[in-house]
């Protein structure tokens, strides 16, 4: 899989997935929410955290909550219908970027598996 890094601060890069071209920038650490990082593609964007499980017998990372606005806000509406092809997009994203990856793009070692553990509003 092919990423173009778009930008450095914060880092952004560019995926193509099964719905066309998406983009995804890390956008920091919170203590209470983890790893955050936006979302956009032709019809949506959003925030994202991601946490790590330190329960499971394998590297595992965990999309667990959604949101309108940075580290704030309730989770955006998604059309249960496109909740596949965003969860492939930001699958992609994880198995193939290091989300320690900050100049350039890292492949993850060793791969994480991803779950989603998020509540999507209609």
């Amino acid at each position: 899989m092919q990423f173009t890094v778009t930008a450095v601060s914060p880092f952004t890069v560019t995926g193509h997935g099964a719905e066309g071209e998406y983009v995804i920038a890390k956008e920091g650490y919170h203590p209470q929410l983890h790893w955050a990082f936006s979302y956009g593609d032709g019809k949506y964007a959003f925030y994202f955290y991601v946490e790590t499980k330190e329960d499971q017998p394998r590297y595992t990372l965990s999309v667990w909550y959604i949101s309108a606005q940075r580290f704030a806000g309730l989770p955006p509406a998604i059309d249960t219908a496109d909740a596949d092809y965003i969860e492939q997009n930001i699958r992609q994203y994880l198995e193939n970027v290091s989300i320690m990856s900050f100049e350039k793009v890292v492949p993850p070692h060793p791969v994480p598996s991803t779950t989603f553990d998020w509540r999507i509003r209609q």
